[in-house]
């Protein structure tokens, strides 16, 4: 080569005439896996659903602040004031009883026509399941169904973020028994423990009474 060292101008050394710089697996920087997407990027995340549809977990942050989503530790949940407008649909009395299972993204079909849809999202069917949606501004309830393989499908007409939550059991929010009822139940039982009493005694006492009646009558 021109300068005197051998190997410099080797074809597979590149421009720099240092070998291996421009090696096609390292990008254009030179250093290896440096193309690849960042720690943490959610191209993986996005899922094709049977009716073409896709789901990621890939929130925007405007959809988040909106809708209520809060994210801690990669784990999803939805502040309790933006969950009160489907407290009645739920059926609960406090929205603390709504556990949070997931919340994700979901786009049309290409070929969507606007019609209802169902869905096909990536979780097993479960009667304790319910699917939210955030639309015109409020969380909805949507209608489910269970799926032919057992998968849980839900009927969309918008796309928004979508929540799958479930409720509390309702033998974990029954009023513990107080003092009080304690009271009123040892009360009860003792006035009907009186109550029976009495009544022995009167039956008792109209025994007795028939059984004299009857020795006076023989006497006379």
């Amino acid at each position: 080569g021109n300068t005197g060292n051998q190997g410099t101008n080797n074809q597979s050394t590149g421009n720099t005439g240092k070998p291996g710089t421009n090696n096609q697996s390292t990008g254009n920087t030179g250093k290896p896996g440096t193309d690849k997407p960042a720690t943490g990027s959610t191209k993986s995340d996005v899922k094709q659903t049977a009716e073409g549809a896709t789901i990621s977990h890939n929130v925007s942050e405007t959809d988040k602040a909106n809708a209520g989503i809060i994210v801690t530790n990669n784990k999803p949940d939805i502040a309790d004031a933006s969950l009160e407008s489907v407290k009645a649909d739920l059926k609960v009395n406090d929205v603390k009883d709504i556990s949070v299972i997931d919340v994700f993204d979901v786009k049309a079909p290409a070929n969507y026509d606007g019609n209802p849809i169902w869905i096909t999202l990536d979780a097993n069917y479960s009667a304790d399941y319910s699917v939210l949606h955030f639309q015109d501004g409020k969380w909805v309830v949507l209608e489910t169904r269970k799926s032919s393989d057992g998968k849980l499908q839900a009927k969309f007409t918008k796309f928004s973020p979508t929540a799958i939550v479930s409720i509390a059991s309702k033998a974990s929010t029954k009023p513990a028994t107080t003092k009080t009822d304690a009271k009123k139940a040892a009360k009860t039982s003792d006035q009907s423990a009186t109550a029976a009493f009495i009544v022995l005694f009167l039956a008792g006492v109209s025994m007795a009474g028939a059984s004299r009646l009857g020795r006076s009558r023989k006497q006379s």
